[in-house]
């Protein structure tokens, strides 16, 4: 669990100035007016709320609106939210929360407001499942159920501990896929991604031990992922790895797969567009004025010029890609790791 609270500070600092691409306050900071809610065309009896510039929303009433069952356990300060073999547990002491045994650690996703709980948009989607946008005038938040791949997603723990090395590390592995070879092909492909972490970390723990220093420190790694797009026959998962073998800190590398899900292709940039688009330069374009519009180019350790080649991405909802560089790529350690948002013009026909 210490090498996870170490992952949770890392990845909190490299995400720090990260751009969300969840329905954000932007657009009703002009007043600050709290809008109601809408969910599925129906009314919900409460309404949103705005802090720090996050638009933020009642869990019990959007839980219960949507025909979860909400516990609360006085003793552990947990929340908890059932319905159809769905398990979701908050936990304010640690700020984790599981579903159906997949642990993550919230970002600032809840605050506390009049001794009631509110959330993210980020976490409405996570956990709940909602598409969150504003209505055509701007005065509801509009919650819409999203329509998902017909996969089970199973979470798959490896955790080991010893005197010079910690891995804490969880990964996906999906089932219920028509094409079992598919299926294969994309959980090795997590698979590998995991083995070759952990042969590096064992690498790393052994080369350490060699060392006059090696008793010093131990080698921790941890793994953890995020579904963002499971929608019309395409996955995109990111992974957060973090790594600790010596230093002031630890360091966290993010990784992508975008995976149609009838040909078990991962999917890049240009299948995204029409062919001959120059999607890099729309994407260029996109990326350097966010970073005017968030008064990121003064910090850059090195002028932004183009995406890389093979430039990591992932998908997200209203054909959105978000592309993302490393720690240290642009931006000095505190800035984190920004990402930033582009129109793409649609998942390729042969995934729909």
């Amino acid at each position: 669990m210490e090498v996870m609270k170490k992952m949770k500070k890392s990845i909190a600092v490299l995400s720090a100035l990260a751009m969300t691409l969840s329905i954000s306050a932007t657009a009703f900071a002009a007043d600050n007016q709290a809008r109601g809610i809408v969910i599925d065309g129906q009314k919900v009896a409460d309404t949103s709320q705005i802090k720090n510039d996050q638009l933020l929303l009642p869990l019990r009433s959007i839980g219960e609106a949507s025909g979860y069952k909400i516990g609360w356990s006085a003793p552990n300060h947990q929340i908890t939210l059932t319905k159809d073999g769905k398990n979701i547990t908050i936990s304010l002491d640690d700020q984790t929360y599981t579903f159906n045994d997949h642990k993550s650690f919230l970002q600032d996703e809840i605050q506390m407001i009049n001794e009631r709980t509110y959330i993210t948009s980020d976490l409405v989607r996570a956990i709940l499942g909602f598409k969150v946008t504003s209505s055509q005038d701007n005065q509801l938040v509009e919650l819409t159920t999203q329509k998902q791949n017909t996969i089970t997603i199973r979470n798959v723990k490896d955790n080991a501990k010893s005197d010079q090395l910690t891995l804490d590390i969880q990964y996906p592995q999906i089932e219920g896929l028509a094409d079992a070879k598919v299926q294969e092909e994309i959980n090795k492909a997590f698979e590998q991604y995991v083995t070759a972490i952990k042969d590096q970390a064992l690498k790393d723990q052994k080369d350490n031990a060699s060392t006059e220093a090696g008793d010093a420190y131990k080698t921790e790694v941890a793994i953890n992922y995020d579904i963002k797009y499971n929608q019309d026959n395409v996955l995109s998962v990111v992974f957060d790895h973090y790594a600790y073998t010596g230093g002031a800190h630890g360091n966290t590398v993010q990784s992508s797969y975008n995976f149609d899900l009838q040909t078990g292709q991962d999917l890049k940039l240009k299948d995204l567009y029409s062919e001959g688009k120059d999607f890099t330069s729309l994407i260029n374009q996109a990326i350097k004025k966010q970073m005017d519009e968030q008064k990121q180019t003064e910090n850059l350790l090195t002028p932004f010029e183009s995406i890389a080649a093979d430039q990591p991405f992932y998908i997200a909802d209203n054909n959105q890609l978000v592309v993302y560089f490393q720690q240290y790529e642009y931006f000095p350690y505190a800035m984190g790791m920004p990402e930033y948002a582009a129109t793409f013009d649609g998942i390729p026909a042969q995934a729909k």
